[in-house]
């Protein structure tokens, strides 16, 4: 296990509630003109895609629709962006995938998550500058449109100090 932050089961219920506007559909004709748009999920991702342009996106995928493989970003459709990958298990946020997410705040980023990229909607508001925006999905409900504000960034951050550590130990491995 590497050393990160998981979300014990208590919270998953609490954790799965959307925040900010929840949309169905077209979602991205309700995003800013302006700003930074971050895309967390497969689905929403290849959505923002199709509706914007590399210069406002950065997107966090980890090739996965509701657990299952999926095309909806492929290497084409990541033509003009820079492909970084990180390893980030299920319910968690790794000090690796938090710091590449919380460091890659310019447009023309794809994170490509080895594990699965659920959690890392919580650094990518918590790092993200005023005024940016980013949006993730929520199977079966939408996708959250979070508008960066000191008050999202603060309940990014109350949520992530909700987080258990998980301390590496190569002796367990």
């Amino acid at each position: 296990m590497r050393p990160g932050l998981v979300l014990p089961e208590e919270l998953r219920r609490e954790f799965s509630r959307p925040w900010g506007l929840l949309a169905w559909g077209d979602f991205t004709r309700l995003l800013p003109r302006k700003g930074l748009v971050t895309c967390v999920g497969d689905v929403v991702s290849a959505a923002c895609l199709r509706g914007l342009p590399v210069s406002r996106l950065r997107i966090i995928v980890d090739g996965k629709t509701r657990r299952n493989i999926s095309m909806a970003v492929n290497e084409v459709s990541l033509r003009g962006f820079t492909v970084v990958r990180v390893e980030n298990p299920p319910g968690m946020v790794t000090y690796q995938a938090g710091k590449t997410v919380c460091e890659s705040t310019r447009p023309g980023i794809a994170i490509i998550v080895e594990g699965e990229e659920d959690m890392l909607a919580l650094p990518a508001i918590a790092c993200s500058r005023i005024g940016d925006t980013v949006a993730y999905g929520i199977p079966g409900k939408g996708v959250a449109i979070v508008n960066v504000t000191p008050e999202a960034k603060w309940h990014a951050n109350t949520r992530i100090l909700q987080l258990k550590p998980v301390i590496h130990n190569p002796q367990t491995q």
